[in-house]
């Protein structure tokens, strides 16, 4: 649990200083030590890539406005 709450904060700080940044797992644990020179003692969880955000693309389905409700809950049938 410590490491998702270090992640968490990590992600929320880059978000706060107008970074994009993302949370992802490692499968091959060998070659990330490897590529990154990570000594053998320290196990990784996973890698966390930084960087400045590509512009936000508005959504075409904004246009199309909101959809009336009774086409979207179902109350125990179809």
């Amino acid at each position: 649990m410590d490491i998702g709450c270090a992640v968490m904060i990590l992600l929320l700080a880059a978000v706060d200083q107008g970074l994009a940044a993302g949370f992802a797992g490692v499968p091959d644990l060998d070659a990330l030590r490897t590529l990154l020179g990570i000594p053998a003692e320290v196990t990784p969880v996973g890698v966390i890539p930084i960087g400045h955000p590509a512009p936000d693309k508005r959504s075409p389905s904004i246009k199309r406005g909101r959809r009336p409700k009774e086409e979207i809950i179902h109350r125990e049938r179809w």
